[in-house]
């Protein structure tokens, strides 16, 4: 780098500046987790048959993010049973 004095030419200067380029920081994405659930058994069941689902979520963050706590919360109508529960997610993972 070079500055000169516009006034007068006999005022000037020179440094030599060194800087370094590093790659960015990966961030972290965070998005929904996605919930699919799925009967443990096909076809067709009998009135007042016991009826068994498999809930799976999958993180959706990207791999630069911490896992999370998840509350997996039941919303089910007056009659059904089902259980809640906390699971931790870790980014891609189910």
């Amino acid at each position: 780098i070079q500055a000169v004095n516009g006034a007068d030419s006999r005022y000037l200067n020179q440094v030599t500046a060194n800087y370094t380029v590093e790659a960015p920081m990966e961030v972290c994405l965070l998005a929904n987790p996605v919930l699919a659930l799925t009967a443990n058994q096909s076809g067709e069941v009998a009135p007042g048959t016991t009826v068994s689902y498999t809930a799976t979520l999958t993180s959706q963050d990207s791999e630069t993010c911490d896992a999370a706590v998840v509350d997996v919360i039941a919303n089910v109508p007056d009659g059904w049973t089902a259980d809640s529960n906390t699971v931790t997610l870790e980014p891609g993972g189910k």
